[in-house]
Protein backbone atom coordinates (compact mmCIF):
# COMPACT_ATOMS: atom_id res chain seq x y z
CA UNK A 1 0.00 0.00 0.00
CA UNK A 2 0.93 3.30 -0.85
CA UNK A 3 0.79 6.07 2.32
CA UNK A 4 1.00 9.65 2.18
CA UNK A 5 4.20 11.18 2.15
CA UNK A 6 4.78 13.72 5.09
CA UNK A 7 5.96 16.14 3.41
CA UNK A 8 2.86 16.56 0.55
CA UNK A 9 -0.06 15.44 3.31
CA UNK A 10 0.02 18.67 4.46
CA UNK A 11 -0.43 19.72 0.91
CA UNK A 12 -3.77 20.73 -0.36
CA UNK A 13 -4.45 18.73 -3.77
CA UNK A 14 -5.44 21.60 -5.71
CA UNK A 15 -1.83 23.48 -4.74
CA UNK A 16 0.08 20.50 -5.51
CA UNK A 17 0.96 21.98 -9.20
CA UNK A 18 4.14 22.84 -11.13
CA UNK A 19 4.97 25.08 -9.18
CA UNK A 20 5.55 23.36 -6.17
CA UNK A 21 6.89 20.67 -7.64
CA UNK A 22 9.61 22.77 -9.43
CA UNK A 23 10.04 25.18 -6.45
CA UNK A 24 13.39 24.65 -5.23
CA UNK A 25 14.50 24.76 -8.94
CA UNK A 26 13.24 27.65 -9.42
CA UNK A 27 14.63 29.50 -6.69
CA UNK A 28 17.90 28.15 -6.94
CA UNK A 29 18.10 28.70 -11.04
CA UNK A 30 17.24 31.91 -10.60
CA UNK A 31 19.44 33.10 -8.11
CA UNK A 32 22.19 32.43 -10.80
CA UNK A 33 19.96 33.79 -13.64
CA UNK A 34 19.01 30.52 -15.36
CA UNK A 35 15.52 29.80 -15.01
CA UNK A 36 14.03 29.34 -18.27
CA UNK A 37 10.69 31.50 -17.89
CA UNK A 38 12.19 34.76 -17.03
CA UNK A 39 9.78 37.35 -15.95
CA UNK A 40 12.93 40.48 -15.95
CA UNK A 41 15.87 39.37 -18.47
CA UNK A 42 18.12 42.42 -17.72
CA UNK A 43 18.34 41.02 -14.24
CA UNK A 44 18.34 37.17 -14.94
CA UNK A 45 21.14 38.61 -17.14
CA UNK A 46 23.35 39.97 -14.83
CA UNK A 47 23.34 37.14 -12.65
CA UNK A 48 24.73 34.94 -14.76
CA UNK A 49 26.80 37.00 -16.02
CA UNK A 50 28.49 38.03 -12.57
CA UNK A 51 27.81 34.37 -11.47
CA UNK A 52 30.74 33.61 -14.54
CA UNK A 53 32.66 36.52 -13.69
CA UNK A 54 33.35 35.55 -10.34
CA UNK A 55 33.84 31.65 -11.14
CA UNK A 56 36.29 32.57 -13.81
CA UNK A 57 38.49 35.28 -11.90
CA UNK A 58 38.61 32.67 -8.98
CA UNK A 59 39.80 30.19 -11.70
CA UNK A 60 42.00 31.97 -13.51
CA UNK A 61 44.25 33.36 -9.84
CA UNK A 62 44.14 29.68 -8.71
CA UNK A 63 45.62 28.27 -11.63
CA UNK A 64 48.24 30.87 -11.99
CA UNK A 65 49.04 29.84 -8.23
CA UNK A 66 49.33 25.99 -8.89
CA UNK A 67 51.43 27.29 -11.89
CA UNK A 68 53.89 29.11 -10.02
CA UNK A 69 54.52 27.29 -6.76
CA UNK A 70 56.74 24.99 -5.83
CA UNK A 71 55.10 23.37 -2.71
CA UNK A 72 53.61 20.01 -3.78
CA UNK A 73 50.95 20.42 -1.14
CA UNK A 74 49.87 23.40 -1.89
CA UNK A 75 50.18 22.76 -5.47
CA UNK A 76 47.84 19.80 -4.75
CA UNK A 77 45.45 21.58 -2.77
CA UNK A 78 44.97 24.75 -5.11
CA UNK A 79 44.65 22.01 -8.52
CA UNK A 80 41.68 20.63 -6.56
CA UNK A 81 40.09 23.57 -5.85
CA UNK A 82 40.65 24.51 -9.45
CA UNK A 83 39.34 21.13 -10.44
CA UNK A 84 36.07 21.40 -8.83
CA UNK A 85 35.66 25.79 -10.24
CA UNK A 86 36.62 24.47 -14.05
CA UNK A 87 33.97 21.81 -13.65
CA UNK A 88 31.47 23.90 -12.24
CA UNK A 89 32.30 26.56 -14.90
CA UNK A 90 31.61 24.26 -17.86
CA UNK A 91 28.34 22.61 -16.11
CA UNK A 92 27.60 26.62 -15.71
CA UNK A 93 27.74 27.37 -19.67
CA UNK A 94 26.47 23.80 -20.43
CA UNK A 95 23.16 24.83 -18.49
CA UNK A 96 22.92 28.36 -20.23
CA UNK A 97 23.53 26.80 -23.86
CA UNK A 98 20.52 24.19 -23.29
CA UNK A 99 18.38 26.56 -21.51
CA UNK A 100 15.73 26.45 -25.11
CA UNK A 101 16.00 22.53 -23.80
CA UNK A 102 15.51 23.01 -20.61
CA UNK A 103 12.40 25.02 -21.38
CA UNK A 104 10.59 22.34 -23.34
CA UNK A 105 11.42 19.83 -20.88
CA UNK A 106 9.74 22.01 -18.18
CA UNK A 107 6.88 22.43 -20.48
CA UNK A 108 6.20 19.23 -20.67
CA UNK A 109 6.14 18.79 -16.75
CA UNK A 110 3.78 21.89 -16.73
CA UNK A 111 1.37 20.01 -19.10
CA UNK A 112 1.74 16.90 -17.08
CA UNK A 113 1.03 18.42 -13.88
CA UNK A 114 -2.31 20.37 -15.30
CA UNK A 115 -3.51 16.53 -16.00
CA UNK A 116 -3.05 15.82 -12.05
CA UNK A 117 -6.44 16.50 -10.57
CA UNK A 118 -7.99 14.02 -13.46
CA UNK A 119 -5.75 11.13 -11.71
CA UNK A 120 -7.04 8.92 -9.70
CA UNK A 121 -6.29 8.60 -6.00
CA UNK A 122 -3.80 6.00 -6.39
CA UNK A 123 -1.71 7.64 -9.30
CA UNK A 124 -2.11 11.05 -7.14
CA UNK A 125 -0.50 9.24 -4.55
CA UNK A 126 2.21 7.54 -6.85
CA UNK A 127 2.92 11.20 -8.24
CA UNK A 128 2.78 12.62 -4.62
CA UNK A 129 5.56 9.99 -3.42
CA UNK A 130 7.94 10.66 -6.15
CA UNK A 131 7.38 14.46 -6.25
CA UNK A 132 8.15 14.31 -2.65
CA UNK A 133 11.45 12.05 -3.03
CA UNK A 134 12.37 14.53 -5.37
CA UNK A 135 11.79 17.43 -2.79
CA UNK A 136 13.72 14.93 -0.14
CA UNK A 137 16.88 14.77 -2.54
CA UNK A 138 16.97 18.25 -3.71
CA UNK A 139 16.92 19.07 0.41
CA UNK A 140 19.22 16.72 1.04
CA UNK A 141 21.69 18.10 -1.94
CA UNK A 142 21.39 21.42 -0.38
CA UNK A 143 22.56 20.23 3.33
CA UNK A 144 25.79 18.30 1.73
CA UNK A 145 26.81 20.96 -0.34
CA UNK A 146 26.60 23.51 2.83
CA UNK A 147 27.95 21.33 4.69
CA UNK A 148 30.98 20.78 2.32
CA UNK A 149 31.33 24.56 2.36
CA UNK A 150 31.33 25.14 5.94
CA UNK A 151 33.94 22.42 6.35
CA UNK A 152 36.26 24.06 3.89
CA UNK A 153 36.03 26.83 5.79
CA UNK A 154 36.57 25.61 9.08
CA UNK A 155 39.45 23.56 8.06
CA UNK A 156 41.43 26.84 6.56
CA UNK A 157 40.56 28.78 9.84
CA UNK A 158 42.13 25.96 11.95
CA UNK A 159 45.33 25.27 9.50
CA UNK A 160 45.79 29.20 9.94
CA UNK A 161 45.25 28.85 13.91
CA UNK A 162 48.18 25.99 13.15
CA UNK A 163 50.30 27.92 11.31
CA UNK A 164 49.84 31.83 11.81
CA UNK A 165 53.10 32.34 9.62
CA UNK A 166 51.75 31.22 7.17
CA UNK A 167 52.45 33.20 3.52
CA UNK A 168 49.59 35.20 2.51
CA UNK A 169 47.88 32.86 0.02
CA UNK A 170 46.81 30.86 2.93
CA UNK A 171 44.66 33.87 4.13
CA UNK A 172 42.11 33.79 0.88
CA UNK A 173 39.36 31.41 1.09
CA UNK A 174 41.21 29.95 -2.24
CA UNK A 175 45.08 29.03 -2.46
CA UNK A 176 45.68 32.12 -5.53
CA UNK A 177 48.32 34.76 -6.23
CA UNK A 178 47.50 38.69 -6.37
CA UNK A 179 49.39 41.58 -7.25
CA UNK A 180 48.99 42.94 -3.81
CA UNK A 181 50.50 41.95 -0.22
CA UNK A 182 48.04 40.89 2.33
CA UNK A 183 48.40 44.25 4.30
CA UNK A 184 46.98 46.10 1.04
CA UNK A 185 43.85 48.01 1.27
CA UNK A 186 42.41 45.87 -1.70
CA UNK A 187 43.34 42.47 0.42
CA UNK A 188 39.57 42.95 2.15
CA UNK A 189 37.63 43.28 -1.33
CA UNK A 190 39.67 40.58 -2.43
CA UNK A 191 38.48 38.03 0.35
CA UNK A 192 35.05 39.42 0.06
CA UNK A 193 35.09 38.71 -3.66
CA UNK A 194 36.11 35.15 -3.19
CA UNK A 195 33.47 34.70 -0.49
CA UNK A 196 31.15 35.64 -3.05
CA UNK A 197 32.69 33.28 -5.43
CA UNK A 198 32.41 30.42 -3.01
CA UNK A 199 28.93 31.31 -2.76
CA UNK A 200 27.97 31.13 -6.50
CA UNK A 201 30.03 28.01 -7.40
CA UNK A 202 27.60 25.81 -4.53
CA UNK A 203 24.42 27.70 -6.03
CA UNK A 204 25.45 26.20 -9.66
CA UNK A 205 26.10 22.98 -7.43
CA UNK A 206 23.12 22.93 -6.08
CA UNK A 207 20.63 24.34 -9.07
CA UNK A 208 21.79 21.85 -11.34
CA UNK A 209 21.59 18.97 -8.79
CA UNK A 210 17.90 20.55 -7.61
CA UNK A 211 17.20 20.37 -11.55
CA UNK A 212 18.20 16.98 -12.62
CA UNK A 213 16.97 15.15 -9.43
CA UNK A 214 13.27 16.75 -10.23
CA UNK A 215 13.11 16.25 -13.45
CA UNK A 216 14.14 12.33 -13.08
CA UNK A 217 11.41 11.92 -9.86
CA UNK A 218 8.92 13.38 -12.50
CA UNK A 219 9.20 10.75 -15.42
CA UNK A 220 9.75 7.92 -12.77
CA UNK A 221 6.31 9.16 -11.17
CA UNK A 222 4.82 9.57 -14.35
CA UNK A 223 5.94 5.75 -15.49
CA UNK A 224 4.61 4.50 -12.34
CA UNK A 225 1.35 5.79 -12.72
CA UNK A 226 1.17 4.24 -16.17
CA UNK A 227 2.28 1.04 -14.84
CA UNK A 228 -0.92 1.57 -12.34
CA UNK A 229 -3.27 2.09 -15.72
CA UNK A 230 -2.16 -0.87 -17.46
CA UNK A 231 -2.79 -3.08 -15.05
CA UNK A 232 -6.22 -1.65 -14.23
CA UNK A 233 -7.18 -1.55 -17.99
CA UNK A 234 -9.93 -3.54 -18.64
CA UNK A 235 -11.62 -5.18 -22.11
CA UNK A 236 -14.47 -3.18 -22.24
CA UNK A 237 -13.16 0.19 -21.52
CA UNK A 238 -13.69 2.62 -24.03
CA UNK A 239 -12.16 5.87 -25.25
CA UNK A 240 -13.41 8.73 -22.84
CA UNK A 241 -13.45 12.16 -24.86
CA UNK A 242 -11.79 14.50 -21.86
CA UNK A 243 -12.62 17.88 -23.31
CA UNK A 244 -16.51 16.56 -22.59
CA UNK A 245 -15.49 14.77 -19.52
CA UNK A 246 -12.46 16.23 -17.55
CA UNK A 247 -12.99 14.49 -14.67
CA UNK A 248 -11.28 11.45 -14.43
CA UNK A 249 -8.29 10.55 -16.34
CA UNK A 250 -9.00 8.29 -19.73
CA UNK A 251 -7.47 4.89 -19.34
CA UNK A 252 -8.40 3.25 -22.68
CA UNK A 253 -5.36 1.20 -25.02
CA UNK A 254 -5.03 4.33 -27.18
CA UNK A 255 -4.52 6.46 -24.63
CA UNK A 256 -1.95 4.17 -22.45
CA UNK A 257 0.02 4.11 -25.77
CA UNK A 258 -0.06 7.62 -26.40
CA UNK A 259 0.62 8.53 -23.17
CA UNK A 260 3.74 6.23 -23.33
CA UNK A 261 5.29 7.59 -26.34
CA UNK A 262 4.77 10.84 -24.31
CA UNK A 263 6.85 9.96 -21.56
CA UNK A 264 9.71 8.60 -23.42
CA UNK A 265 9.88 11.18 -25.70
CA UNK A 266 10.04 13.36 -22.84
CA UNK A 267 12.98 11.11 -21.25
CA UNK A 268 14.59 11.44 -24.54
CA UNK A 269 14.48 14.94 -24.33
CA UNK A 270 16.14 15.02 -20.80
CA UNK A 271 18.83 12.55 -21.64
CA UNK A 272 19.68 14.85 -25.04
CA UNK A 273 19.56 17.77 -22.70
CA UNK A 274 21.61 16.69 -20.00
CA UNK A 275 24.07 13.90 -20.73
CA UNK A 276 27.01 16.11 -21.56
CA UNK A 277 26.67 18.01 -18.36
CA UNK A 278 26.58 14.15 -16.47
CA UNK A 279 29.80 13.45 -17.97
CA UNK A 280 31.72 16.73 -17.13
CA UNK A 281 30.17 15.94 -13.26
CA UNK A 282 31.53 12.06 -13.66
CA UNK A 283 35.13 12.95 -15.60
CA UNK A 284 35.74 16.02 -12.99
CA UNK A 285 34.63 14.30 -9.62
CA UNK A 286 36.46 11.07 -11.12
CA UNK A 287 39.89 12.96 -11.32
CA UNK A 288 39.16 15.00 -8.02
CA UNK A 289 38.79 11.49 -6.27
CA UNK A 290 41.53 10.25 -7.44
CA UNK A 291 43.68 13.51 -6.44
CA UNK A 292 41.96 13.22 -3.03
CA UNK A 293 43.04 9.65 -2.04
CA UNK A 294 46.48 10.63 -3.29
CA UNK A 295 46.55 13.15 -0.87
CA UNK A 296 44.91 11.44 1.99
CA UNK A 297 47.67 8.56 1.46
CA UNK A 298 50.54 10.42 1.18
CA UNK A 299 49.55 12.36 4.34
CA UNK A 300 48.30 9.77 6.38
CA UNK A 301 50.75 10.37 9.09
CA UNK A 302 50.58 14.01 9.42
CA UNK A 303 49.35 15.57 12.21
CA UNK A 304 46.93 17.52 10.34
CA UNK A 305 44.43 15.44 11.92
CA UNK A 306 41.49 18.78 10.26
CA UNK A 307 42.80 18.76 6.48
CA UNK A 308 42.99 15.02 6.12
CA UNK A 309 39.25 14.95 7.93
CA UNK A 310 37.85 17.76 5.25
CA UNK A 311 39.57 15.62 2.88
CA UNK A 312 37.32 12.64 3.56
CA UNK A 313 33.86 14.86 4.31
CA UNK A 314 34.77 15.84 0.49
CA UNK A 315 35.02 12.68 -1.21
CA UNK A 316 31.57 11.83 1.14
CA UNK A 317 30.27 14.10 -0.46
CA UNK A 318 30.83 13.81 -3.87
CA UNK A 319 30.55 9.80 -3.34
CA UNK A 320 26.89 11.13 -2.34
CA UNK A 321 26.07 13.21 -5.38
CA UNK A 322 27.46 10.46 -7.79
CA UNK A 323 25.02 8.01 -5.73
CA UNK A 324 21.93 10.54 -6.56
CA UNK A 325 22.55 10.91 -9.87
CA UNK A 326 22.97 6.69 -10.50
CA UNK A 327 19.96 6.07 -7.92
CA UNK A 328 17.25 8.58 -9.69
CA UNK A 329 17.96 7.66 -13.10
CA UNK A 330 18.29 4.16 -12.44
CA UNK A 331 14.99 4.19 -11.27
CA UNK A 332 13.56 6.44 -13.71
CA UNK A 333 14.79 3.18 -16.35
CA UNK A 334 14.11 0.48 -14.18
CA UNK A 335 10.26 2.10 -13.75
CA UNK A 336 10.39 2.04 -17.74
CA UNK A 337 11.19 -1.74 -17.83
CA UNK A 338 8.07 -2.15 -15.32
CA UNK A 339 6.09 -0.88 -18.27
CA UNK A 340 6.24 -3.55 -20.28
CA UNK A 341 6.04 -6.23 -17.61
CA UNK A 342 3.04 -4.19 -16.69
CA UNK A 343 1.52 -4.65 -20.10
CA UNK A 344 2.81 -8.24 -20.54
CA UNK A 345 1.16 -9.55 -16.89
CA UNK A 346 -2.20 -8.60 -17.73
CA UNK A 347 -5.07 -11.32 -19.48
CA UNK A 348 -4.27 -9.46 -22.94
CA UNK A 349 -4.96 -12.53 -24.51
CA UNK A 350 -8.72 -12.14 -23.29
CA UNK A 351 -8.57 -8.81 -25.63
CA UNK A 352 -9.84 -7.43 -29.49
CA UNK A 353 -7.06 -8.49 -31.26
CA UNK A 354 -6.43 -4.79 -32.30
CA UNK A 355 -5.82 -3.85 -28.33
CA UNK A 356 -3.37 -7.04 -28.15
CA UNK A 357 -1.48 -5.53 -31.29
CA UNK A 358 -1.37 -1.90 -29.36
CA UNK A 359 -0.33 -3.79 -26.00
CA UNK A 360 2.90 -5.57 -28.43
CA UNK A 361 3.90 -2.36 -29.13
CA UNK A 362 4.07 -1.09 -25.96
CA UNK A 363 6.01 -4.08 -24.63
CA UNK A 364 8.49 -3.81 -27.12
CA UNK A 365 8.65 -0.41 -27.10
CA UNK A 366 9.58 -0.95 -22.85
CA UNK A 367 11.61 -3.37 -24.26
CA UNK A 368 14.10 -0.66 -25.03
CA UNK A 369 15.76 0.81 -22.03
CA UNK A 370 15.19 4.48 -21.31
CA UNK A 371 18.80 4.84 -20.87
CA UNK A 372 19.96 8.21 -19.66
CA UNK A 373 23.84 8.25 -19.92
CA UNK A 374 26.90 10.79 -19.70
CA UNK A 375 28.22 11.83 -22.81
CA UNK A 376 26.31 8.99 -24.92
CA UNK A 377 28.08 6.24 -23.40
CA UNK A 378 27.96 5.87 -19.94
CA UNK A 379 24.49 4.54 -18.85
CA UNK A 380 23.41 6.11 -15.28
CA UNK A 381 21.91 3.16 -12.63
CA UNK A 382 22.97 1.39 -9.82
CA UNK A 383 25.82 -0.88 -11.45
CA UNK A 384 27.51 2.39 -13.12
CA UNK A 385 27.86 3.48 -9.28
CA UNK A 386 29.31 0.18 -8.37
CA UNK A 387 31.91 0.79 -11.47
CA UNK A 388 32.75 4.05 -10.54
CA UNK A 389 33.11 3.00 -6.92
CA UNK A 390 35.41 -0.08 -7.94
CA UNK A 391 37.65 3.03 -10.00
CA UNK A 392 37.72 5.04 -6.85
CA UNK A 393 38.70 2.23 -4.66
CA UNK A 394 42.08 1.16 -7.82
CA UNK A 395 42.66 4.83 -7.42
CA UNK A 396 43.10 4.17 -3.45
CA UNK A 397 45.38 1.46 -4.30
CA UNK A 398 47.36 2.56 -6.92
CA UNK A 399 49.86 5.24 -4.91
CA UNK A 400 49.76 2.17 -1.91
CA UNK A 401 52.03 0.25 -5.06
CA UNK A 402 54.34 2.88 -5.50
Amino acid sequence: MLGKSSLNSKIPSGDRDFNYSMRLSRITLSIIGLWPFRENIRSSNFKFVLTLVSTLTTLLSSLTFVYQTDDDEKMFDSLINSLYMLMTLVKLLMVRCENDKLKVILSEIKIDWKKYQRFSERNKRLIDLYTSKARTSSFVCIFFMEFSITTYFISRVAYALQQPAKIREWDLPYTAVYPFEVTSSLFVPMYLWQLFSVMCLGSVNISIDCLLVTTACHATGQLAALCENIKGYGREQRHRDETLSSEIECSCIRCIIERHVDIVRYCRLVEDAYNLILLTEFIGTTFQFCLQMYIIVEHSNDKNIVGLLSFCIYLLVFNFRLFMYCNVFGAMVEMGEKVGASAYEISWYDFHPEAVRQLMFCILRANKPLNVTAGKFFSLNRNSYKNEHNLVEHSYRHPKVH
